[in-house]
């Protein structure tokens, strides 16, 4: 304790002079104002980001141009609504919006944004070739490609033009008995593997063997060969990367990079190593895309791969049509087309080729295989028509004229109704008219294809597996698993 200039100071002298403590009181005098204009900073930021919730809450319920379409009122004001039934309930978004269907009638509001239609005629509104709409971005951008695809690219229909004329051709009749004969050269390999399995009394597993096989087939059409390494059916069991990693992949996180379009950003940027360590439920997505774009030390990755093949290159695959699409006398494209761009449409072919075939062929399967008397009918069909099963398969135009076969393969495709959701399109300037609704520009539309292939005016008992009810009557114009209009899987056209 010292007294100085009648100052008492209990700070010891030999850490402040009397001129130190006025500097160490402004100090900390400072402080506290910064501190009191921090927290002040921090109320007004929380009090604004608040008010500006509060004011989106209010204009989504009560200002936007969807505001006279029902439905869940959390719906209306956010896209956590559809996320938790996407993500949280495992895909239940559809079983969801059905009963809210039965609640609020044809059409519901399921985001700020969306509107979800149960309506089949709203299905065909849609999806044709006179809509006034485009895919929607946020939907497409979930499938974790490098860059748009010309399966995915919409918009400007020029563009997608052009970017599809290269492989245009591969899609026309003229094309089938090339692809056919690959066909069944996979089919056999495919026939030979399960009775292997059969001969050793092993249990074989059709849904992986069926997914290996449609992922061979579609090796064959997007590429001349592929590596060792990749390609399918080479074993009974069916694990081949791409039919183990391409299995493995479908689960929730599809729903959580759909409904969070940042993780997708995130998640490629990412090493496989370091996801790993949040969850194992990314594993298979990223096997799935490293088969196409493997590192250097196991070998040349797949695009590589195809440029470097020694021989003769099949000149009606994907990859190759793109590549060489420039040498062509009357190609308006200049350059080679970028590794990057090849490897992106890859992925998108690879993707619409091998997700909904093995769900078709799988349950088929399990439908015929619990009806012995289908089993029965079936089998004396294609007798009939393949009397002596050691001679060559009979051709795709004669197994397609079965009307039991035909009628079985066509319920498989409607009781798996390819993206049940619906795939959402945007709606252009100048609004659309959908089912008899006004729907304003910049709103999102869907039409489940569920809804049209549980249409009990069209099939009655719906939910029965029944491959007689196409036998009399042809519902095709009814079979959309595979969308309608302009933008409709070019294969089934």
């Amino acid at each position: 304790m010292k007294r100085s200039h009648g100052v008492i100071c209990s700070i010891d002298p030999s850490f402040f002079t009397l001129r130190q403590l006025g500097i160490y009181q402004s100090t900390c005098l400072f402080i506290d104002s910064s501190q009191m204009g921090l927290q002040s900073l921090g109320l007004t930021l929380l009090f604004t980001f608040l008010a500006y919730r509060a004011y989106i809450v209010l204009y989504r319920l009560h200002l936007h141009p969807l505001t006279n379409f029902p439905g869940p009122r959390l719906a209306a004001v956010s896209t956590l609504w559809r996320a938790y039934h996407q993500v949280w309930r495992d895909g239940k978004l559809l079983h969801t919006t059905k009963e809210l269907h039965k609640r609020y009638g044809p059409v519901i509001r399921i985001s700020p944004n969306e509107l979800d239609f149960c309506d089949p005629a709203a299905f065909f509104d849609i999806y044709n070739t006179t809509f006034n709409g485009i895919k929607d971005p946020d939907f497409y951008n979930h499938l974790r490609v490098e860059s748009d695809t010309m399966l995915l690219v919409d918009g400007d229909p020029a563009d997608h033009k052009a970017r599809f004329r290269p492989v245009a051709t591969l899609f026309s009749a003229r094309q089938h008995e090339t692809h056919e004969a690959s066909i069944v050269a996979k089919v056999e390999q495919f026939s030979d593997l399960v009775s292997l399995s059969a001969e050793r009394r092993r249990v074989c597993s059709l849904a992986a063997g069926y997914r290996s096989l449609t992922i061979g087939i579609m090796y064959d059409f997007i590429f001349t060969d592929v590596p060792d390494r990749f390609k399918a059916l080479r074993g009974p069991n069916f694990d081949d990367p791409l039919t183990v990693a391409s299995a493995d992949s479908l689960n929730w996180t599809s729903w959580l990079i759909r409904n969070f379009p940042m993780f997708s950003a995130a998640v490629m940027k990412l090493s496989p190593a370091m996801v790993s360590l949040v969850t194992s439920s990314f594993e298979g997505a990223n096997r799935m895309f490293e088969v196409m774009k493997e590192p250097a030390k196991h070998g040349p990755e797949i695009v590589e791969h195809e440029k470097n093949t020694k021989g003769h290159k099949n000149p009606d695959c994907v990859a190759q049509r793109l590549l060489n699409e420039h040498i062509h006398d009357k190609s308006a494209v200049a350059s080679a087309t970028p590794d990057s761009v090849v490897r992106s449409e890859a992925i998108g072919f690879m993707l619409a080729g091998t997700v909904d075939p093995p769900n078709i062929l799988s349950l088929s399967t399990f439908m015929v295989a619990r009806d012995l008397a289908l089993q029965a009918r079936l089998y004396q069909e294609l007798k009939s028509s393949w009397p002596n099963m050691q001679s060559p398969m009979p051709s795709y135009q004669v197994l397609r004229s079965l009307p039991l076969l035909r009628g079985t393969v066509q319920e498989g495709i409607r009781l798996t109704h390819g993206v049940a959701t619906g795939p959402s399109r945007l709606v252009g300037k100048g609004g659309a008219r959908v089912a008899g609704y006004d729907v304003p520009a910049k709103a999102v539309v869907a039409a489940p294809s569920y809804f049209v292939h549980m249409d009990p005016e069209v099939f009655p008992n719906p939910e029965k597996f029944e491959p007689d009810r196409w036998a009399d009557d042809d519902r095709s114009n009814s079979l959309v698993a595979f969308s309608r209009g302009r933008r409709m899987c070019p294969a089934e056209q």
